[in-house]
């Protein structure tokens, strides 16, 4: 099993990446088919949320179906008779870190970076003082988790040298230094040694008029900043910028669970998991012609929430009958991304056990 990022469900069993399926209390947390026939994992519950957890790669039941790998089954933690909690925080800041490779061969000093993964959970009895006491048959169980990064990232790109910015380009090179000659494109004519061709003359001195340049071309100059690095090309300025600084994202996620005991043989739960997440891209150029700056306007930045609810039911028929029989179970989905195009999903999964009876 090897495990992957970005909400992507890891390789099981010789399996491909997203292939296989998540289940949390019994319930889907995948959505199927959704890039080229890929599945995508929609939720990842807490670490201190997790009850215990199981990997199925061979020799499953016919209850599975719709992919390719195994099944990961996740099971959530419930509240017992004791109040018990948990509190953490885990932290990573530049100050503890080596600087980036590329920054430090321009000279440039390390960004910032501070993740802090914080959070805690909650559970026990549900007790309202003398109304109820849920000792033995109503629990609860909370838990949240925040994660707040602002990552060092390290812009490299190629930005034009003051001469090409006013039209000379007199030692424009290839790679290899061989000179590239500019045409003018007014001076296309049909070749009068070869009728079938056209020539057309160069630039004297391979520079540009300035009456002959576009405005807008022009104006868009202002935005690009100077070169800060050395090239690591001399003839086509290939990587003579690079900018560091930091790309904030923060993660939210939460789990919600109320456990009720109606008999002995019989007990039901409901639980509802949210979670959600915006991110601004670092702007290397600190205006509108940084290809980031689109996703790092606050207007655009990116954002994504997401929802899970699950109410399974389990009855034990007799002592000596492990039988379990299940009422539907319901996932779904809810996402939005960025503030001035929402956009609403709703999938609802529903499982149904057999229901035996001894």
């Amino acid at each position: 099993m090897n495990p992957t990022g970005n909400s992507t469900i890891p390789h099981i069993s010789g399996s491909q990446t997203s292939t296989s399926e998540v289940q949390i209390d019994g319930a889907t947390v995948v959505t199927a088919n959704v890039i080229g026939g890929m599945n995508r994992l929609v939720y990842e519950p807490q670490v201190d949320a997790v009850d215990e957890f199981s990997v199925q790669v061979n020799g499953l039941a016919a209850e599975y179906g719709r992919f390719a790998g195994g099944v990961v089954n996740v099971a959530t933690k419930s509240g017992t008779n004791k109040l018990h909690g948990s509190a953490y925080d885990f932290l990573r800041n530049s100050k503890l870190d080596a600087n980036n490779f590329f920054a430090n061969r321009a000279g440039i000093g390390k960004g910032p970076f501070k993740r802090n993964q914080w959070g805690g959970t909650a559970g026990g009895p549900v007790v309202v003082p003398d109304v109820y006491n849920g000792k033995d048959k109503t629990f609860f169980f909370y838990g949240f988790e925040g994660t707040n990064a602002r990552s060092q990232s390290v812009f490299i790109t190629k930005v034009p040298p003051p001469e090409w910015r006013a039209g000379d380009f007199s030692h424009l090179r290839t790679a290899s230094g061989v000179p590239v000659t500019i045409f003018d494109p007014l001076t296309v004519r049909p070749d009068p040694n070869n009728s079938s061709r056209f020539i057309r003359s160069p630039f004297d001195g391979n520079r540009i008029p300035q009456n002959r340049m576009d405005p807008i071309a022009v104006a868009a100059l202002k935005y690009f900043p100077a070169a800060n690095a050395n090239p690591v090309n001399p003839y086509t300025y290939t990587n003579d910028f690079v900018a560091s600084g930091s790309a904030p994202s923060n993660s939210y996620r939460t789990d919600a669970r109320v456990d009720q005991n109606w008999t002995s043989k019989w007990r039901r739960f409901v639980r509802v998991s949210a979670g959600w997440n915006n991110s601004t891209p670092f702007n290397a150029f600190g205006n509108a012609a940084c290809r980031a700056m689109a996703a790092a306007s606050p207007r655009e930045a990116a954002g994504v929430f997401r929802w899970i609810m699950c109410s399974p039911s389990r009855r034990r028929c007799s002592p000596t009958c492990a039988t379990v029989s299940g009422a539907p179970s319901t996932a779904a989905t809810v996402s939005a991304k960025a503030l001035t195009s929402v956009r609403w999903a709703f999938r609802p999964t529903w499982r149904l056990s057999p229901r035996v009876t001894c």
